[in-house]
């Protein structure tokens, strides 16, 4: 892509949100190298130091697994985003009959829960979940060979002055154990970066 006049141009990512820069295009003999390496660092010290990025939360029941974890930070180009592609605890046990819910803590990423092979439409619950009273979708597995998918599970957008009010997001997972056996699992967004999960499901 070619910029014939210098100016400032905004420069989007649109898969994803909040993910904005800016290009500085300028006449042959300015530069801003200098400025682009300080900012550059700046903003590497700042996300890779980042504390509370680090540490995934945990503010639900024994039962529970953090499904991603995310923030946004702003910068003078533009925005980025940081997302932890793991679940917080990827080897959980439970009993048979307990119920396992994960939540995506993430404030743009979306993730899945799935059991058993990736769906060819990855956005939808499989047809076997069900929708509890509080909004949290809700599968059960009777053996290891079954399987359930949670669809997207993923924060609403930030709304914005003069747009319409986006619908609730799906934010909670939960599936219902009712036999003993491993059953393994996968973010189907993200498993080839490592995002997987087993749960050992005791008498």
């Amino acid at each position: 892509m070619g910029f014939p006049v210098p100016g400032n141009f905004k420069l989007v990512c649109l898969v994803h949100a909040n993910m904005t820069g800016t290009i500085h295009v300028l006449d042959p003999f300015q530069s801003l190298q200098a400025f682009y390496n300080r900012v550059a660092q700046s903003e590497s010290k700042d996300l890779l130091g980042d504390e509370d990025a680090g540490a995934l939360k945990h503010h639900h029941s024994r039962n529970s697994v953090t499904l991603g974890h995310g923030e946004i930070v702003a910068a003078g180009g533009g925005s980025d985003s940081l997302s932890v592609m793991r679940f917080s605890d990827p080897d959980i046990a439970v009993h048979a009959g307990d119920t396992i819910e994960w939540t995506n803590e993430d404030p743009i990423t979306a993730h899945t829960v799935t059991f058993g092979p990736e769906p060819q439409g990855l956005v939808d619950p499989s047809p076997n979940v069900t929708v509890d009273a509080d909004g949290a979708r809700h599968g059960v597995l009777n053996s290891p060979s079954d399987r359930v998918h949670s669809g997207f599970i993923q924060a609403a957008p930030q709304d914005r002055t003069g747009l319409a009010q986006a619908p609730l997001g799906v934010t909670r997972f939960r599936v219902t154990f009712t036999k003993p056996g491993i059953y393994r699992y996968i973010c189907s967004l993200h498993d080839v970066l490592g995002m997987k999960g087993r749960v050992m499901v005791l008498p």
